[in-house]
């Protein structure tokens, strides 16, 4: 996604009962004193207590966590591969950030067949880990927003409270990594930029829920060419 202040991609609102218990852990691969390890001395800000730039950042990502595990049900832990680095950027245009499953799965037990699905989505419908030893999710944050040659003039707020809001000229950090976890758990297109899907001839589960007013045509119906214009 690539603008200053609006984060492209689907929207969705949802309500969910959890009746288990579901947990999602932040796996810091931030180098020493960078990102995540910043070791600079902050004041806590908008319900975040951190007191250094690394531990805000981290206790925002883990606070996106606790929510998407509090409205979602799964076994199975959902480990997120995450660190702040530099990413593509100018003065006033720049990727905030991204976040994508790491596999695309089909499995023996899945409720559709000849379907593919994000990793966590996969393991939670069957109940154990398809992919053990690997995370479920990778995602990396722009570090380098508000230098002079980042997306100048603003900077990311750390708050974590819904209390408070975002000072001027800030973007909050919260709400972008809440948007693009969800695309790492499956809130995703699943098709290239020909409108073929990833997943070959399997239909990403996604698919059978995008729907074209236009068209009157789901996206598991479409032709590539279909998506495309879609």
């Amino acid at each position: 996604m690539k603008n200053s202040f609006v984060i492209a991609g689907l929207a969705v609102a949802f309500t969910a009962h959890a009746v288990m218990a579901t947990t999602i852990s932040i796996d810091n691969v931030n180098t020493a004193g960078t990102g995540f390890n910043d070791p600079t001395p902050v004041t806590p800000v908008g319900g975040n207590g951190g007191t250094t730039l690394g531990q805000q950042r981290l206790n925002v990502f883990q606070a996106v966590a606790n929510k998407w595990a509090s409205l979602l049900n799964s076994s199975v832990p959902i480990a997120v591969d995450a660190a702040m680095v530099p990413l593509e950027c100018t003065a006033d245009d720049g990727t905030l950030g991204y976040a994508s499953a790491t596999a695309l799965v089909s499995f023996p037990s899945e409720p559709r067949a000849s379907t593919t699905y994000v990793i966590a989505e996969a393991d939670a419908l069957a109940g154990y880990d398809l992919d053990p030893g690997f995370d479920a999710i990778t995602t990396r944050f722009n570090l380098s927003v508000g230098d002079s040659d980042c997306l100048t003039g603003l900077s990311w707020w750390y708050g974590i409270d819904p209390s408070e809001l975002p000072p001027p000229n800030t973007i909050p950090l919260f709400q972008t990594v809440l948007h693009e976890i969800g695309h790492g758990l499956g809130f995703t297109s699943g098709v290239d930029s020909s409108g073929n899907f990833f997943s070959g001839t399997d239909t990403p589960v996604w698919a059978n829920y995008l729907y074209d007013t236009q068209m009157n045509l789901l996206w598991k119906d479409m032709t590539s060419a279909q998506r495309l214009a879609s």
